[in-house]
């Protein structure tokens, strides 16, 4: 059983809500894009959720918005991972963090997939 679905982007791929929640009622709703966190909850001692997150109802406003809502994951994720900037022939790795192309396009707007962590031994 697949994530529910949430919208769908512009190119017609789905975008799903995978959600993780724990008895005593905290849940964690996190998008396959972007990353992003759509909800945290956290029920209060009259088992009242409360969702603790600002951001949008729908995917669209997560694709057309101007604000990193909810993002764990920002404009430039990875792209520096292997980089390897260098000056007269000298390496100086901090080079490859200072400046970033505005044609370098967006990390955070990327459909990300998820791994489970638990050990299949445990």
């Amino acid at each position: 059983m697949s994530p529910p679905c949430f919208g769908f982007l512009p190119d017609g791929r789905p975008a799903r809500l995978y959600v993780l929640s724990t008895p005593s009622g905290f849940s964690a709703g996190i998008l396959d894009y972007g990353a992003i966190v759509v909800f945290l909850r956290l029920a209060d001692a009259t088992a009242t959720p409360w969702n603790l997150v600002l951001g949008y109802d729908t995917l669209d406003g997560y694709v057309n918005g101007s604000a990193y809502m909810g993002a764990i994951v920002g404009r430039v994720a990875g792209l520096c991972l292997e980089c390897q900037g260098d000056s007269d022939g000298t390496s100086h790795p901090e080079l490859c963090n200072i400046l970033l192309e505005p044609s370098v396009p967006s990390t955070s707007h990327t459909i990300y997939s998820f791994t489970s962590l638990r050990d299949p031994n445990s």
